[in-house]
């Protein structure tokens, strides 16, 4: 395994962020959207602010932070790997899975495609968290469910084979971002189709659809609320 500073990195993405990462994520990010809610009462309802800009504002912020310590995370690795074994060189070689040749990329490629993929997955996550933490509104039960979901989705949405022909459909599936841009994913489940382009598009697409719910669940909440006050 590697142990120089950048190949060191390239693994912490490859190993931490499908299990590790997601799990503190998912952990912080339900304890921070579970504050708003005592007794199953959302105080977001007392700000005097537009809901939906509200929600997304903390949406926003809370990916910042998420993004922060990922980031921060990363370079504390790459520091300790290089202070022991030195810190190699962007140009460190990764060989890319293929059963008709041999091709090799580089650790600066990967990390580079990497970082905007997984800047798409923690949006997604964060959005997701969000909502199913409000449909829930109890920290323990939302916790569990939130862990259940995306630790086991991104661990587990590779292995499954029935569902092995439409995986590059799902956006837990990019979750293992360096499986996917070494072509391991493609590999390990026969679909050629789970790139770093499809990725993107696929993340984009399905953070639009839980932001559409995200409003329009908004928009639903706000006119019971108007009508509790008016009757």
């Amino acid at each position: 395994m590697e142990t120089q500073g950048f190949p060191f990195t390239l693994r912490m993405v490859d190993v931490l962020f499908p299990v590790a990462v997601v799990l503190v994520m998912v952990t912080l990010l339900t304890s921070v959207f579970t504050q708003t809610f005592i007794d199953h009462i959302d105080l977001d309802d007392m700000w005097p602010l537009s809901r939906s800009k509200l929600i997304f504002t903390k949406i926003g912020f809370s990916v910042v932070f998420a993004f922060a310590i990922y980031l921060v995370c990363l370079v504390l690795g790459f520091v300790g790997a290089s202070m022991i074994n030195g810190s190699s060189s962007l140009d460190y070689p990764i060989v890319m899975v293929s059963s008709s040749s041999t091709n090799i990329i580089s650790v600066r490629t990967l990390l580079l495609q990497s970082l905007p993929l997984q800047l798409l997955c923690i949006i997604f996550m964060t959005m997701c968290v969000y909502l199913i933490t409000y449909l829930i509104r109890n920290r323990l039960a939302a916790m569990f469910m939130n862990v259940l979901i995306f630790c086991g989705a991104s661990l587990s949405v590779l292995k499954i084979e029935p569902i092995s022909h439409m995986v590059h459909l799902l956006p837990f599936s990019y979750f293992n971002t360096i499986n996917v841009l070494t072509k391991q994913a493609t590999h390990d489940t026969g679909n050629q189709q789970l790139t770093f382009d499809t990725g993107m598009w696929v993340l984009i697409f399905w953070i639009a659809v839980i932001g559409g719910l995200i409003t329009i669940i908004s928009r639903i909440h706000l006119r019971r609320l108007q009508y509790r006050m008016v009757s």
